[in-house]
C-alpha cells in the first residue's frame, strides 16, 4: 500500500533564494555603489563581479553594533586569496538578517579599495 505524497505549498508571500549579481566598477566610490539587500531567511546570496579588473574580498565586517561577526559561513580572505573577475558569496548564516548594516572590503590587484554596504533583512 503506498501512500499519495503530500504536496509542497509555498506561502504567495513566500521568495526562492535568489543569486544577487553585483557589478563593481573600478574608480567609482562606495556612494557610487547602490547597497544590497540580502534576504537571510531566502538564502540569497551574491556574485561580486568586475568587467575590466580583479579583486579579492578582504573581509564583510558588521556595521551594526550587535549584529553577529560573521555574515556569510564563508570566511574571507582565508577561503580564497587570488584576484579574481568574481566572486561567489554563498549563503548567509542563519541569525544575521534583523535588519543589520555590513561593510565589504574589496580589494583591486593595484591596491584600491572600494567597500559598498549590505543590509539585511529576514
Amino acid at each position: 500500500m503506498s501512500a499519495d505524497p503530500v504536496p509542497i505549498t509555498r506561502h504567495p508571500h513566500e521568495r526562492m533564494s535568489r543569486q544577487i549579481s553585483y557589478e563593481l566598477h573600478y574608480g567609482k566610490s562606495e556612494k557610487e555603489h547602490d547597497p544590497i539587500d540580502l534576504y537571510v531567511g531566502n538564502e540569497d546570496s551574491v556574485v561580486w563581479f568586475c568587467r575590466d579588473h580583479k579583486f579579492r574580498v578582504l573581509t564583510v565586517y558588521p556595521q551594526t553594533l550587535k549584529a553577529p561577526a560573521r555574515l556569510f559561513y564563508r570566511r574571507f580572505p582565508e577561503d580564497n586569496l587570488d584576484f579574481a573577475y568574481h566572486v561567489n558569496s554563498g549563503p548567509p548564516r542563519p541569525g544575521t538578517g534583523d535588519e543589520f548594516l555590513y561593510k565589504p572590503i574589496f580589494q583591486f590587484e593595484d591596491g584600491t579599495i572600494l567597500d559598498p554596504h549590505i543590509r539585511t533583512h529576514k
